[in-house]
């Protein structure tokens, strides 16, 4: 009790009094005396609780809490209000208040000190905490990582679901591909079951049940379903479209999504025979389809940051194996990438080597001689050239042979075309001194127009950064003393590109910056890259990469490149891409007021 002194009274104070209450009443009332009611009333807060997996979508439940909540206290609340038996397996996420989205780390259990912790945003105070349901307990689980890995087959190309593996946070890298290798083969056993299955019921004039279809390629791996079950028992809105098309019965797949189960079905049913024999796998981390790095086995899992790469994981080719190497091979990163801008003659030549092996693979061509339809292409183009130099090139920079950085092959079909005029002109000049001098003209002409677009492409290619890369990148052994001219077929062949669409595909080697290297047919690629031992990878990177100790060379991704430029058409007949690793890859931008 204080005097009226010690209370400080002053001018326009307001003076509440309350009768007071007998025992039995006051327990009956939430805030039984004035104080507490005003404490109540300045502490309040309306909080709107979402699910992380749907941001978008409206509150699942909303609460009244006191911001001086404990962290324990706000996860009793939400349990109570979805009627969850245990509040220790709900997982929070801070609301971001520029962006309106999930924060990009999740609570850690206990280490909000109250409920007004979990709301402030910098200096911003924001009502909406987005939840997770977990299988286990938090604090249990934080002593593990879940890490999301794709695997993909021998092209590069992804195959089945993406894998999401919960192990010890201590767990080594080698562990992480044991686990992968024990779940590909528990997929290509789904997979083989749900076939006979279909098989049988199309026998008997049945139909398959929906549940066997259910996660049959999706590399054993039951969470998403798991999170769908759980989401519809504890009345989140889940998917509508899904739901209502569940309800319908399995829907019939379109002839390029069976052909793209039977291709995931073969690889995992490869995959498994792969891990029973022992073939050791490799886990790279890539970002914007492009390797980064190649994890050491020894390396744990706490170390990987999964959210900000993309985690692939792959068998060892058997060319790239570490008892099949020498010290004089070497592999190399080769990613998909855009073509650069080409001034218009480098571009018309470019056209017109797709056209020249077009007419090739066709039967009975006839007409204009190929090296005068190239010729006239490019003399076509020079003529609408606004620049003699051409767009995005200099002139006359000459492409970097031993120390640059790209490499690709130009003059592969076209210096047969060269001989071919060559030859063509000596008979027109034969014809010249019999009276006939146009046939020597016009040989000469084409020669010169061919040199000119070829130079033109060379140069762009030289001097200019490749655009954006796509689809899936891969590591290629460079056996000792392969040319440009063997490199160029056994890509063609792995990836089974027509003869017409691979004119246009041009190999080079890209370093940090211009000038890339463009190397010609015939260039020895052992000695290309034994000048560039300054950009090998660390031992123990190459070992990982082969799976045993080697003595081969591997290229540091991040150094030099194989850069494979070409339109993006869907390599590997437009497969699909692995989801991102990352839920923030698209987020929401900020706009700036003022």
């Amino acid at each position: 009790r204080k005097t009226l002194a010690e209370s400080e009274l002053q001018h326009g104070d307001v003076l509440i009094y309350q009768r007071q209450l007998p025992p039995e009443l006051a327990a009956q009332v939430r805030y039984p005396t004035v104080d507490k009611y005003l404490v109540y009333v300045q502490n309040r807060r309306q909080v709107h609780f979402k699910r992380l997996e749907e941001p978008a979508a409206p509150p699942t439940v909303s609460l009244e809490l006191l911001r001086t909540a404990t962290y324990d206290e706000v996860c009793a609340s939400l349990a109570t209000a979805l009627s969850l038996p245990d509040p220790t397996k709900l997982r929070l996420t801070r609301h971001n208040y520029f962006s309106c989205q999930p924060q990009r780390t999740a609570v850690k259990w206990r280490a909000a000190p109250s409920l007004d912790s979990l709301l402030t945003h910098g200096s911003h105070t924001v009502d909406t905490l987005y939840y997770e349901v977990l299988d286990l307990p938090l604090e249990e689980m934080e002593q593990l990582k879940t890490v999301k890995v794709s695997f993909h087959n021998e092209r590069g190309e992804f195959v089945g679901e993406q894998h999401s593996l919960r192990l010890r946070r201590e767990t080594t890298v080698a562990d992480l591909l044991t686990e992968l290798g024990t779940r590909l083969q528990q997929a290509a056993a789904a997979a083989a079951a749900n076939r006979a299955a279909a098989a049988a019921a199309a026998a008997t004039g049945g139909s398959q049940p929906a549940e066997a279809s259910v996660g049959a390629v999706s590399g054993g791996n039951g969470d998403a379903a798991a999170d769908q079950q759980q989401r519809l028992s504890q009345g989140g809105t889940g998917n509508g479209g899904a739901a209502v098309a569940a309800a319908a019965g399995p829907q019939p797949l379109s002839q390029a999504q069976q052909a793209q189960q039977q291709a995931d079905e073969a690889a995992l049913a490869a995959a498994a025979e792969l891990v029973a024999a022992g073939r050791p796998m490799r886990l790279m981390e890539l970002i914007q389809n492009k390797l980064y790095k190649v994890a050491d086995p020894s390396e744990t899992l706490d170390a990987l940051n999964e959210a900000y790469w993309q985690l692939r994981a792959e068998f060892i080719p058997a060319d790239q194996l570490a008892d099949g190497l020498s010290g004089s091979d070497y592999l190399v990163h080769a990613a998909h990438m855009l073509l650069p801008p080409l001034p218009p003659k480098a571009a018309a030549y470019l056209a017109a080597q797709q056209q020249q092996q077009a007419a090739a693979a066709a039967a009975g061509t006839a007409g204009v001689s190929t090296e005068e339809a190239v010729a006239t292409a490019v003399r076509g183009a020079g003529k609408a050239e606004t620049s003699p130099q051409g767009r995005g090139t200099s002139g006359g920079a000459v492409p970097m042979e031993a120390e640059g950085g790209g490499g690709g092959s130009v003059k592969e079909d076209m210096e047969e075309d060269e001989a071919e005029g060559g030859e063509r002109q000596g008979g027109d000049e034969a014809g010249q001194e019999n009276g006939g001098g146009g046939g020597a003209d016009r040989g000469a002409a084409a020669a010169e127009e061919l040199r000119e677009g070829r130079e033109e492409l060379e140069r762009a290619l030289a001097e200019n950064m490749p655009g954006a890369a796509f689809g899936d990148p891969l590591l290629l052994r460079v056996p000792e003393g392969e040319t440009m001219a063997q490199l160029r077929a056994r890509i063609q062949a792995l990836f089974n590109v027509p003869p017409a669409d691979f004119a246009r595909w041009q190999l080079i080697f890209v370093g940090t910056r211009p000038p890339n290297a463009v190397l010609q047919p015939s260039d020895n690629l052992t000695n290309y890259l034994s000048g560039h031992h300054n950009k090998l990878a660390v031992q123990a990177t190459a070992d990982a990469a082969t799976g045993g100790q080697t003595n081969a060379y591997l290229m540091d991704p991040n150094k030099l490149t194989l850069a494979i430029l070409h339109d993006d058409r869907g390599v590997g007949n437009g497969r699909r891409q692995p989801p991102a690793s990352s839920r923030y890859a698209h987020e929401k931008p900020v706009k700036i007021y003022g």
